[in-house]
């Protein structure tokens, strides 16, 4: 188990190492500040999932019903954790370049991947304990929970996101497999990404549906204690073992069955991982098996604007890196869709807590405008428009163009992919909770392409002015790079606005404070421009 566990040091630290200079004294400064933004915003996560979780407890109480809560949350997360494994596994295990350097060594196949199973879960773990620690602690001081209860709360936690992290990993290498026969490996990356994704919404409809809708099967679940729990739990098997564990029904026969599937499930994983793990990764390295195309030197050579060939050279590196496009491009599509199907296909509003919710008024409004910006800022194509040309980045020093304008078109990407967050936003609100006036759309969206603009040319210049161009992979540039923690920082600033707008003028006119608003960011964005056009140089002199 020693070289289990030098592997995963090795690829903890690969998968954790901040773009910090050691000769910049910047980097001292960073270092401190980073640890305190994560933690604000974690604690910021914390806080959300708090008051929902108050909600919906407080909700399931009168109806003896207060164990669907962890059904419910449990059943989320093993969900997220599957979807989250998604991306993970097909970084860890195939878009990481360790693989050529360690088939060499004197390793066996299982030590192998056991130690990136393991990463795997330890980074679940950091994700994990963010998005459960609050609802757990909320849950067990509204039930008058004991000290057993947060015992068993650190042991379900530990072994809970095993098993679906493990049938998230297994998928992928299965699909891996059939790597070796495409001939375009970076496409097929991508399109096994969506697949995977495509399968596990897939399993959340098939749940959804098969949970009895019907008023009288509805109530009779409701009259029997935590009927509802079984009801959900029999489609995941880790649910019901570790629900009984936290309300403390047959608390060792939970224990022991709970474990006994987290075991076999890695027993399970390393037995076939050995096969199919290998031959994924051996042939997704290899070239594609297709021929080779006959380049038309009067096609490939024509004579385009400036502007036209510079901003499609930056859409290009999005959609052809497979790494790019399911970090920068992908999740702005998957989020919505998958909450579209966790509380859309149910049509009952009451569950998702909406029901009775005016879709006219200013506080609904602000909610859609902060569900665009969060989309806004899942999204790191802004922030890492330089990082991501590496040691390319140079080429922006010798072309006959200005700084400024190679500025504006290196956010167009960002811009494309914000506008598309809108309509995604508003269409999204209006399919779960109902449509809403013309003006109102009309303002809700001129105050986001405000923020849009403001906040990918905000996010350029951070890229700019720290950016990581020494990277060995393309993973790193979207997963060790401290500035993408800035997109939560702006998010924080922005709802800050626009719910402190909302706190001091709530009985106003909902058009004219949405207009002021609008005023605000784009009086903002203008002073932004202004800065980068007297400092293009500056901007750009970290660019070597």
């Amino acid at each position: 188990m020693n070289k289990v566990f030098s592997q995963v040091k090795i690829f903890l630290r690969n998968s954790y190492q901040f773009n910090y200079n050691r000769k910049n004294p910047n980097s001292t400064g960073r270092k401190i500040v980073t640890p305190i933004i994560i933690f604000v915003i974690a604690a910021y996560i914390m806080f959300i999932l708090s008051f929902l979780s108050y909600k919906m407890i407080n909700m399931l109480l009168p109806l003896n019903q207060a164990a669907l809560f962890l059904g419910v949350f449990l059943l989320v997360i093993a969900l997220f954790i599957i979807i989250q494994t998604v991306f993970s596994a097909l970084n860890i295990f195939y878009f990481s370049k360790d693989i050529t350097y360690i088939l060499p060594l004197p390793i066996k196949p299982w030590q192998i991947v056991t130690a990136k199973l393991i990463t795997l879960i330890i980074t679940e773990y950091v994700t994990e304990f963010i998005i459960a620690i609050a609802p757990i602690v909320v849950y067990g001081v509204l039930t008058s929970a004991g000290a057993l209860f947060y015992v068993y709360s650190v042991l379900v936690l530990l072994m809970f996101p095993i098993f679906p992290a493990i049938i998230a990993c297994l998928l992928i290498m299965l699909l891996m497999v059939f790597g070796k026969f495409a001939r375009n490996k970076d496409m097929f990356q991508v399109v096994i990404g969506i697949v995977a994704i495509g399968l596990v919404m897939g399993m959340q409809i098939i749940i959804q549906n098969n949970i009895s809708l019907d008023p009288a099967d509805f109530l009779k679940m409701l009259q029997s204690a935590n009927g509802l729990v079984s009801a959900i739990g029999q489609y995941f098997i880790t649910i019901m073992p570790a629900v009984n564990m936290l309300t403390g029904v047959n608390v060792a026969v939970s224990f022991l069955e709970l474990f006994a599937i987290t075991v076999g499930s890695a027993i399970i994983y390393i037995a076939l991982s050995q096969k199919l793990y290998f031959i994924g990764a051996v042939g997704n390295a290899t070239g594609g098996s297709g021929k080779a195309t006959k380049i038309d030197e009067n096609k490939a050579i024509r004579s385009k604007k400036i502007s036209y060939s510079y901003i499609m050279k930056e859409i290009k590196s999005l959609y052809r890196t497979p790494i790019y496009f399911m970090q920068c491009v992908l999740p702005i599509f998957l989020i919505p869709v998958i909450f579209g199907v966790m509380f859309g296909v149910l049509h009952r509003k009451a569950i998702t807590g909406l029901e009775g919710l005016d879709t006219s008024t200013l506080l609904f409004s602000l909610i859609v405008l902060s569900m665009i910006q969060f989309l806004f800022a899942i999204s790191a194509t802004s922030v890492t428009a330089v990082s991501r040309e590496g040691s390319n980045a140079a080429f922006t020093k010798y072309i006959p163009l200005s700084y400024y304008k190679q500025f504006r078109y290196k956010v167009v990407p960002g811009l494309i992919i914000s506008i598309v967050s809108i309509i995604i936003g508003i269409v999204f609100a209006s399919f779960l909770v109902g449509a809403m006036g013309f003006m109102q759309i009309v303002l809700i969206i001129l105050i986001s392409l405000a923020l849009a603009f403001l906040q990918n040319y905000l996010m350029l210049i951070v890229d700019l002015k720290h950016p990581k161009l020494l990277w060995d992979s393309e993973y790193a540039v979207v997963k060790q790079n401290f500035n993408m923690i800035f997109e939560f920082v702006f998010l924080f600033i922005a709802g800050g606005i626009l719910w402190g707008l909302w706190w001091l003028f709530q009985n106003a006119n909902q058009y004219l404070l949405l207009s002021v608003i609008f005023v605000v960011f784009v009086i903002a964005f203008v002073a932004v421009d202004r800065y980068v056009k007297r400092n293009q140089v500056k901007l750009f002199e970290k660019i070597m």
